[in-house]
């Protein structure tokens, strides 16, 4: 009996070890492996107005690479993150975007982003020649 309560114990101990090693440095490992997020936005009649809120960690957008059809152009006619305690962390407008185009070096960046509920909010038009189609935009850290 006291082998297995010495038994319980011990096994207790390694979970607990184990699920603060996984918590405290995968997170970390995941990170470096990628550091960069990609996500899409449906353009209809040649606009979208996209708005998001997330909670992020503080990060250092060095890029923000627009993915377009090719022969694809349009206008990004609003960026705006607005971070914690509503205060504006970057923001861009009246932008002419081709496949490629960096909108942090086009809007003066890079974007700094504090640790905590972010809204991120983009407007665009004039997108041609079709007029329905999807804009990527692929952020790097």
């Amino acid at each position: 009996m006291n082998l297995l309560q010495s038994c319980k114990s011990t096994l207790k101990t390694v979970i607990i070890a184990l699920a603060t090693c996984l918590f405290l440095f995968c997170p970390v490992a995941i990170a470096s492996t990628d550091n960069t997020l990609h996500f899409e936005v449906d353009v209809k009649n040649g606009g979208f107005s996209y708005e998001n809120t997330k909670m992020i960690p503080s990060a250092r957008i060095q890029e923000a690479i627009i993915s377009l059809p090719a022969g694809e152009s349009g206008t990004i006619d609003s960026i705006e993150i607005i971070g914690p305690n509503n205060k504006r962390e970057f923001g861009c407008k009246n932008l002419d975007v081709v496949n490629g185009t960096d909108l942090i070096k086009s809007c003066g960046g890079p974007a700094y982003l504090e640790k905590g509920q972010t809204i991120y909010k983009a407007s665009g038009s004039n997108f041609a020649p079709n007029a329905n189609t999807t804009l990527k935009i692929g952020l790097e850290s």
